[in-house]
């Protein structure tokens, strides 16, 4: 078996080549040629494990993505978000690979984005505002940028600290003009964050929060919204006067979102939206089932929870070219 880790996993695979194997992991999902069931939750008095099956058996890919979430391994020094992706043979159902798979998922949830910013992002969008300054929110820009020619970013986030490090690393790495801020509650954070909601064309909420991270009624029409942090129905990131005024509402899986998004789960709950909300899936949109923006002023939403499919497309893309480039360490199991 071979194993792979996070480094391994940056080298071997573009956000463009990612944004590819997204595509024909969600139109797989959505022409129902893949078996993904509902990801099970594994609750302990420290956090949460995440269990991920599936199959594309066209692509060859099958395998087991584990994602623990503790939020108390912040005080212990250690990632919150820890994940381990298990690829096997179709044929025989040995373990190809284990690769480290918080990276993955980062890559994968920002290729998703991309693949929605195709579809439903103004071709002349320029400014994007993020909500978040982790690994989520830095390929969620990675995405936008490698569909849209992106010329500046607003990030914000409750550590003031973390949007410095964000603008940074991220202004060097694509070459375009970030401005942090925080995220908090006085009059003045709030002030800044209007300004910037104001002036822009993709706005991407990238965080845990259990409340909307901005003023839905602010957003501009023409301007789409992707919100991919929040996987919980007791989560939400998008508040109920966007969710109700978007022109078009997708998502990565209907079943998975009207499961897990507290996005769309609390705003039913109120009746205040019915199931008839979302509008479709996007690899409906890469089949050309469903028809993504069709004029400049329309707002859209792609609202993401995370799909096995997508996990598996971009894991073998990720073992083959690991294979052909001679990568990771090789490990018999057996001896």
């Amino acid at each position: 078996m071979l194993l792979l880790t996070r480094s391994d996993v940056k080298r071997a695979v573009t956000m463009a080549e990612a944004i590819e194997a997204a595509e024909a992991g969600l139109a797989a999902y959505s022409a129902g040629e893949a078996k993904v069931p509902v990801r099970t939750p594994v609750n302990t008095a420290g956090g949460v494990g995440l269990f991920m099956p599936g199959l594309i058996e066209s692509r060859g890919a099958m395998g087991i993505k584990i994602v623990s979430v503790f939020a108390g391994n912040v005080s212990r020094g250690l990632p919150t978000v820890t994940a381990l992706m298990v690829l096997n043979d179709v044929e025989t159902g040995e373990p190809l690979v284990a690769m480290e798979a918080a990276y993955l998922t980062a890559l994968r949830t920002g290729a998703a984005a991309g693949v929605a910013a195709k579809h439903l992002v103004r071709h002349n969008a320029r400014t994007a505002v993020i909500f978040g300054a982790g690994a989520q929110a830095r390929t969620q820009l990675l995405g936008l940028a490698a569909v849209r020619e992106i010329e500046k970013a607003y990030v914000f986030d409750t550590n003031a600290e973390a949007a410095e490090r964000f603008s940074a690393e991220m202004a060097t790495q694509i070459g375009v003009m970030i401005v942090p801020g925080r995220s908090g509650s006085s009059a003045s954070d709030a002030d800044r964050i209007a300004a910037a909601i104001a002036e822009a064309d993709v706005i991407i909420a990238a965080t845990t929060s259990k409340t909307p991270v901005f003023d839905g009624r602010l957003v501009k029409p023409g301007t789409h919204v992707t919100g991919i942090g929040s996987y919980a129905p007791d989560m939400q990131e998008l508040d109920e006067n966007l969710v109700m005024r978007a022109d078009l509402f997708f998502c990565d899986t209907k079943e998975g979102a009207w499961a897990e998004a507290g996005d769309l789960l609390k705003p039913l709950s109120k009746g205040v939206i019915a199931r008839d909300r979302v509008n479709g899936e996007l690899g409906d949109l890469v089949l050309g089932r469903r028809t993504g923006r069709t004029n400049d002023q329309q707002v859209t939403i792609y609202k993401g929870v995370g799909l096995a499919a997508l996990d598996l497309a971009t894991a073998k893309l990720v073992y083959d070219k690991a294979i052909k480039q001679e990568m990771g360490i090789r490990v018999d199991m057996l001896s």
